[in-house]
């Protein structure tokens, strides 16, 4: 079946996301969506590839199920993350 794409789909054309989820299941189906929509995705199965996968400035956006992990470990990743790309100092 034909859906034409929506104009806002043109926005998310070109954006890259980092997905972490540990299900492969899951993670293939957030992924198939978010490719749909024009998007980059990176899986990575657990927060050890993630941060192998991880780059400052070539995600827009990092997508982790929080529920599948400890607090320690996401807290630990989300650190790492934000350390790397301070909100206030974006590349030009």
């Amino acid at each position: 079946m034909y859906r034409p794409r929506h104009r806002s789909h043109r926005l998310l054309t070109e954006k890259r996301v980092l997905l972490i989820d540990c299900c492969q299941a899951t993670r293939e189906i957030r992924a198939s969506v978010l490719r749909n929509y024009g998007i980059e995705v990176k899986e990575a199965e657990d927060l050890s590839i993630a941060r192998f996968l991880w780059t400052p400035y070539v995600y827009d956006l990092v997508m982790l199920d929080v529920r599948r992990y400890s607090s320690e470990e996401t807290r630990e990743f989300y650190e790492q993350v934000k350390g790397a790309t301070p909100v206030s100092s974006s590349p030009s």
